[in-house]
């Protein structure tokens, strides 16, 4: 999935928190969240590919897929290591991400985070 266009929102400036919203969800999820913490933090929330603003991908979705698509989309903006704050689905992904991308991930934040079990990995 990366490579893939995705609705952003960039707001504040500071150490980067970014916001992966859940199933069903979309990057208005976070609006109390990032009003919040932009006063201090450059906070960043997305539309995963298929949800909100975002097209749907081409390949099929996958939480890797989606790890892929943060990492890079985190590449664009140049964020060095953020903190990753994901809800449900969203949680899955940040988790992904951080196994995947490490050096993506400052802190991790899972909020009713979706969980799978362990698969086998090359």
């Amino acid at each position: 999935m990366a490579g893939n266009a995705v609705n952003t929102v960039e707001i504040g400036s500071g150490p980067p928190i970014v916001f992966i919203h859940g199933l069903s969800g979309c990057w208005p999820n976070w609006l109390e969240q990032m009003g919040a913490l932009s006063a201090s933090n450059r906070v960043i929330a997305m539309d995963l590919p298929g949800f909100g603003h975002s097209p749907m991908p081409a390949e099929p979705i996958s939480m890797e897929g989606y790890a892929r698509t943060l990492d890079g989309l985190l590449g664009e903006l140049d964020v060095g290591p953020a903190a990753l704050v994901g809800n449900s689905m969203g949680g899955l992904i940040a988790a992904e991400t951080a196994i995947s991308f490490p050096a993506r991930v400052g802190r991790l934040v899972l909020v009713s985070a979706a969980g799978s079990r362990p698969s086998a990995r090359a």
